[in-house]
């Protein structure tokens, strides 16, 4: 009896020994045995970045290689064909006539530029065939000063009277170069009107036109044949009134 009592103590006694010492044993820390194969493989970022890097370099590294075969590649000359085409011949063309219309215009034209023909007022005796009339511009206030003139001198002649004066002044103007300010005094007309008749005004305008009362150059005039006017050459009278030339 007390022996079995004594052995169920001992077993007792051994099996807290036992317990306690895998107690102790599972609380203790122990260091993590790291396997070989564990360490030698890297984990799954790792993996990744690794993988990334060399698909850039391979990318990179082909776009190189095809750069450099792009570039260096040697080009062949394409082979030139024989050339079969035959030269072109070009002919002269007959030019066409002009029709009717444009020669019309050209006829036209020309004589637009041929000196126009002068009507004279009156016939002479003496007529000159190389006189010109001349043309003149006159401001409004040269075209009053002649017509005042023409008006003071032989207002009373008509339009033709009138013109024969101006013709007078326009003459005198174009052979010594006066101006229409300083022709009158020059020349001696001591005729003044300062309320000029529209004949005076017509026959100034018509005359420094380029127009003439007769075809032949005059440059003096006066109320008789005589005196010192009676020397020059005679080209006519008109109403009472004598004009001349210079011989």
């Amino acid at each position: 009896m007390k022996l079995a009592l004594i052995k169920g103590i001992i077993i007792a006694v051994m099996f807290l020994a036992i317990a306690s010492a895998s107690i102790v044993a599972v609380n203790t820390p122990h260091p993590e045995v790291v396997t070989p194969d564990e360490a030698s493989t890297p984990d799954q970022a790792t993996i990744d970045e690794v993988t990334t890097t060399a698909t850039v370099h391979m990318t990179t590294a082909k776009a190189i290689e095809t750069t450099v075969a792009g570039t260096t590649k040697p080009t062949e000359p394409k082979p030139i064909e024989a050339q079969t085409t035959e030269p072109i011949v070009t002919e002269p063309q007959e030019e066409e006539p002009k029709n009717a219309d444009s020669q019309d215009n050209e006829v036209e034209e020309v004589a637009e530029t041929e000196p126009k023909e002068v009507e004279y007022l009156l016939d002479i005796d003496n007529p000159d065939p190389n006189y010109t009339p001349q043309s003149f511009s006159l401001s409004d206030s040269e075209r009053y000063q002649i017509a005042c003139v023409v008006m003071g001198e032989f207002g009373g002649g008509g339009f033709t009277g009138c013109a024969l004066i101006a013709q007078s002044i326009r003459d005198a103007m174009a052979e010594y170069g006066y101006s229409a300010s300083s022709v009158t005094s020059s020349m001696g007309y001591y005729g003044y009107n300062g309320d000029p008749n529209s004949s005076s005004y017509e026959a100034v305008d018509w005359i420094f036109d380029g127009n003439a009362a007769v075809q032949h150059r005059i440059l003096y005039m006066n109320n008789s044949p005589g005196g010192w006017h009676g020397t020059q050459q005679y080209i006519l009278d008109y109403q009472g009134v004598w004009f001349f030339d210079k011989w």
